[in-house]
C-alpha cells in the first residue's frame, strides 16, 4: 500500500478496483500526482506479482465493506462497460469518484473533465473539449479543439481525435486511429 507520510492537509484515501495493468498504471499517476495519503486495490485474480507490488485488501465486490475506510474509488478495466457498471455501484456505496490524470498529459484549461475518467501519460488535449464521465484517455492520444467525447469512451493509444469530432458514448477504437 502506498502511504505519503509528508501529506498535509485532509486525508485522501483511494481504492482501485482492478490490479491489473490498467490499475497500476492508474495507481501511479495517482502516487505521482500526490493527491493520496492511501491507495489500495480490490481485485477478482490477486497474484504474487501484483501482491508485491500493491496492497490487495479484498475483491471487487467487496467495495461496499471498505466505503468508510477510502473516500474515493475508480474502475480500472479496459471494457468501458465494466468501468461503467462498477462506478454506478461505487457510487451506490457512497464513493467519491476521482479524476485521476497522470502529471504528464497537457490538458487546457478550458477542458470539462467528468468524473471517473483516466488520463494517461503523453496525453494532449486542446481546447473546449468535453470529456464526459468513466473515459479512458491512453498513451499519447491527442484531442484537437471543440471535441466531445462520449460517456465512457476509451480513446486508444496514439489515436488522433480531429477538431469538432463528436465521439458517440461508450466507442472504442483500435492503437493509432484518426477520429473525425
Amino acid at each position: 500500500m502506498f502511504v505519503r507520510t509528508d501529506f498535509s492537509g485532509e486525508e485522501r484515501t483511494l481504492l482501485i478496483i482492478g490490479a491489473g495493468g490498467l490499475g497500476q498504471v492508474v495507481a501511479e499517476s495517482a502516487q505521482m500526482s500526490g493527491r493520496y495519503t492511501k491507495i489500495a486495490f480490490l481485485d477478482d485474480n490477486p497474484s504474487p506479482e501484483k501482491s508485491q507490488l500493491y496492497t490487495i485488501i479484498g475483491s471487487t465486490n467487496e467495495a461496499r465493506r471498505f466505503a468508510g475506510e477510502f473516500i474515493y474509488a475508480i474502475p480500472a478495466f479496459g471494457s468501458n462497460e465494466k468501468r461503467y457498471e462498477l462506478m454506478i455501484e461505487l457510487k451506490k456505496c457512497g464513493f467519491k469518484i476521482p479524476r485521476i490524470i497522470h502529471p504528464s498529459a497537457y490538458i487546457s484549461p478550458t477542458v470539462s473533465i467528468g468524473e471517473g475518467t483516466i488520463i494517461r501519460p503523453m496525453v494532449g488535449i486542446s481546447r473546449y473539449v468535453v470529456i464526459e464521465e468513466c473515459c479512458l484517455i491512453n498513451m499519447g492520444a491527442m484531442i484537437d479543439h471543440r471535441c466531445v467525447i462520449g460517456r465512457c469512451t476509451h480513446i486508444p493509444i496514439g489515436a488522433v481525435v480531429r477538431n469538432e469530432a463528436h465521439v458517440p458514448p461508450m466507442s472504442s477504437f483500435p492503437a493509432n486511429s484518426v477520429i473525425e
